[in-house]
C-alpha cells in the first residue's frame, strides 16, 4: 500500500526541517541509520497488507460475493436469497452432512449456477462427499396460480409481493438456456447434474424415488401447489440438520400457506430463518 501524497509531503517537510536544525554530520549519521529501518517498516507494511488482502480475496465471504455476482445477470432471486443458498450448501459440506442438491424452479439457471460453484469446488480435498445437484422445472416458465395463491381466495387481493398473478409462462427459461450456463460456460462436471423437465406434480413422484437423500432442498414454485407438491414428495430424502429453503414464503401468499400447512400437518415444530427479501429457510429436525 502507497503512502499518499498528502502523508509523503509531511514526511518530506519533517526530514527538510531536521536537516536545517542538524549539523550535517550529524544529520547524515542520523539518515544512515534510519532510513533502511524506514524501509524495512514499509516493506513490512507491505507484506501484512498483502497477507491481508490475500486472505479477505480468498475468503469464504468474498468468495460467496464473487459467486453471487458472477450469476446476478441470470437469476431473479435477490441477494439474500442467493447468500443464504450458497451459504447453506457449503454448510452442507462443512458438517459432512450426506446427500444431494435439489433445486425445484430452476428458471435462467442462476441460483443452480451459484449451488454447483459451492459443490463442485475443485479446491475441495478428495475425501468430501460428492454431491450430485438435481434441477426440476417445466422449463416453460410458471403454470397459473390457482385460488388458494389469492389472499382470502379474492382475487382482486392479488397474490402476495408480486402486486398481481404472475402469468403463465413467467420466470422462463429453457433447457438449453440452463445447460449452456451450468455445462459449457461454467464448466460443470454433466454426469453430476440431472436436468428433470416436466411439471412438479408429474416430475416429483417419478424422478424423487431416484434420489436417495437430500442435503439441500430448494424450493422456488411461486404458488400454493408447486410448493405443496414438492414439500410432500421430497421432504421425507432431506437429512437431519439438512436444509429446506423456501423462495418465496413471504412474497406469495400461496407458497407461505402451503409451507405453514405442511409443517402444521406434519407436526413439526422449526425456527424459520427469515432472508430479508422474501424467502426463508428451515433445518430439518
Amino acid at each position: 500500500m502507497g503512502l499518499s501524497l498528502q502523508m509523503k509531503k509531511v514526511l518530506k517537510s519533517a526530514v527538510w526541517g531536521v536537516e536545517r536544525v542538524l549539523p550535517a554530520p550529524a544529520f547524515e549519521s542520523m539518515y544512515r541509520w534510519a532510513f533502511p529501518k524506514y524501509k524495512a517498516l514499509i516493506r513490512f507494511g507491505y507484506i501484512c497488507y498483502g497477507a491481508l488482502f490475500y486472505s479477505w480475496w480468498n475468503g469464504p465471504k468474498w468468495a460467496m460475493m464473487r459467486e453471487v455476482y458472477r450469476i446476478m445477470p441470470y437469476t431473479l432471486v435477490g441477494i439474500g436469497g442467493l447468500e443464504a443458498s450458497y451459504r447453506l450448501t457449503r454448510r452442507a459440506s462443512d458438517l459432512d452432512l450426506a446427500g444431494d442438491v435439489v433445486e425445484l424452479g430452476v428458471a435462467r439457471g442462476g441460483c443452480a449456477a451459484l449451488l454447483g460453484s459451492a459443490i463442485f469446488d475443485e479446491r475441495e480435498p478428495a475425501e468430501v462427499k460428492k454431491r450430485d445437484l438435481w434441477l426440476f422445472d417445466s422449463y416453460e416458465g410458471l403454470p397459473d396460480p390457482t385460488k388458494e395463491d389469492f389472499l382470502d381466495g379474492a382475487e382482486s387481493r392479488g397474490t402476495g409481493d408480486h402486486v398481481r398473478p404472475l402469468p403463465k409462462g413467467s420466470c422462463l427459461g429453457t433447457l438449453d438456456e440452463v445447460q449452456e450456463l451450468l455445462l459449457r460456460r461454467r464448466g460443470f462436471p454433466e454426469d453430476r447434474i440431472h436436468f428433470v423437465k416436466g411439471w412438479f406434480q408429474d416430475t416429483v413422484p417419478v424422478t424423487g424415488q431416484t434420489i436417495q437423500e437430500i442435503a439441500v432442498l430448494r424450493i422456488d414454485g411461486d404458488w400454493y401447489e408447486s410448493t405443496k407438491v414438492c414439500l410432500e414428495g421430497l421432504f421425507d430424502k432431506v437429512v437431519a440438520n439438512g436444509a429446506v429453503i423456501i423462495d418465496d414464503y413471504q412474497s406469495c401468499y400461496g407458497c407461505e400457506r402451503a409451507v405453514d400447512e405442511f409443517l402444521d400437518e406434519r407436526n413439526l415444530d422449526v425456527e424459520i430463518h427469515l432472508d430479508g427479501r422474501g424467502g426463508c429457510y428451515f433445518l430439518k429436525p
